[in-house]
């Protein structure tokens, strides 16, 4: 129906300037507490009712296609890499820098507030993405939501000018099935934009802000603490919660070499899967084929774009490359794991 909602994959790709990382995390902005029921208001908007500050009691739901926004769609595999692979010690974000740069291109008919509008959304963006990141290390997914709240914060900077702001991550049930029932929503608080001077002429610096730089300070003091009582990884194998633990050697090669093939994003071997014109015209639009074996995919019924991993044909192992003990042994083992 047309008013039903589709789930869409998007893939932020961040460069950050500056990352600092613990392997404890920071305070939370605000306690996770369950908010009162969702009620929908005449104007569309969702009705929340938080214990927090500033008011979040009208937030406002787009139901818009990505593409509405001028987003490229693209065909990629979706990768959750906060800029440090898994099992880093330093896991946790605690303060990211980013650059405005990409402002200096923008027509200044566009004014100020567009302006400010768009380093919020890069800091949003930004703040959300690395937790979500961070927060998949740890075993979560749009179907296990996070049992504590991930916080961060985010500066966007060219180096005069800083904007600062944190994030809280509070959910990532974002899955079709749950986004009119989850109560929780993340949050992102920002501090007006601050010149940290106005210019340099010769040795001399015009318009020094002592306020911006006390907030670029408290950033760094800004201390990550023991969650005391709180189990981090509560989704993941004690014994082993990274492929790097994994006690068999053969699956833990095999696990490795696939993350890293499938975080590297590389094109597949294989073309991609098209109807050529004489199949449409001969097996589609006439049908005049019907004795031919129903092998391709639009004969099966099967949407090529939503494979599954594990769908894939096997590795063949050459004769001379057999184990002398099962010398009758084609394919080499794969290690999927149970969905």
């Amino acid at each position: 129906e047309p008013d039903d909602l589709v789930g869409h994959f998007i893939q932020y790709i961040g460069r950050p300037i500056l990352q600092l990382r613990s392997s404890r995390p920071l305070k939370p902005l605000e306690p996770r507490l369950p908010p009162t029921p969702k009620t929908e208001t005449e104007e569309g908007v969702i009705s929340v009712k938080l214990n927090l500050t500033p008011d979040l009691s009208r937030v406002p739901v787009l139901r818009y296609d990505p593409g509405f926004y001028g987003l490229e769609k693209i065909r990629r595999h979706g990768t959750n890499i906060p800029g440090f692979w898994p099992g880093d010690p330093n896991e946790f974000g605690l303060l990211s820098f980013h650059s405005r740069g990409h402002l200096l291109g923008r027509p200044p008919s566009f004014g100020p507030e567009d302006i400010s509008h768009t380093v919020t959304a890069q800091a949003m963006l930004a703040g959300y993405s690395w937790l979500l990141g961070q927060a998949s290390y740890q075993g979560f997914t749009t179907f296990q939501d996070v049992t504590y709240p991930l916080t961060t914060t985010t500066v966007v900077t060219d180096g005069r000018i800083f904007s600062f702001f944190a994030s809280q991550l509070n959910t990532l049930l974002f899955h079709e099935e749950f986004i009119d029932e989850n109560p929780q929503v993340n949050v992102c608080y920002g501090t007006p934009t601050r010149e940290l001077f106005q210019k340099i002429e010769g040795d001399e610096i015009i318009g020094w802000d002592d306020r911006a730089l006390r907030q670029l300070v408290e950033a760094y003091l800004n201390t990550p603490t023991e969650r005391e009582g709180v189990d981090l990884k509560p989704f993941l194998d004690k014994d082993a919660p990274y492929v790097k633990d994994i006690s068999q050697e053969e699956r833990r090669i095999w696990l490795h070499d696939q993350f890293r093939y499938l975080s590297s994003n590389r094109p597949r071997h294989r073309l991609d899967p098209e109807i050529y014109d004489w199949e449409y015209i001969y097996k589609i639009k006439f049908e005049t084929r019907p004795m031919d074996a129903r092998r391709r995919f639009f004969e099966l019924g099967e949407d090529p774009f939503k494979r599954r991993l594990d769908d894939r044909a096997k590795c063949y192992i050459p004769k001379k490359l057999r184990d002398p003990e099962n010398p009758k042994k084609k394919y080499k083992d794969m290690f999927w794991p149970d969905c």
